[in-house]
């Protein structure tokens, strides 16, 4: 869609349609290149790392995402 706005804009009567199309066109080569890298065969490496490292780490799978709250920390002077 992106690279059809693009070439219509190209021919706009617009003052700064050319302008507009390329900022559509970068778009939309940024749009392909992300959902390019979200592509599985990519991913399985990164997961198969990630798992890998958080059971070499003895977590016990609750490591990268889990959430914790900050522990406070009191200083006596």
């Amino acid at each position: 869609m992106l690279h059809c706005l693009s070439e219509v804009l190209q021919y706009s009567d617009d003052d700064d349609g050319v302008l507009h199309a390329e900022v559509a066109d970068a778009a939309a080569r940024w749009i392909n290149d992300s959902a390019a890298d979200l592509d599985m065969v990519k991913l399985r490496p990164l997961i198969a790392a990630i798992r890998k490292r958080d059971d070499e780490s003895g977590s016990g799978g609750c490591g990268l995402y889990q959430v914790r709250e900050a522990a406070a920390v009191y200083r006596v002077a």
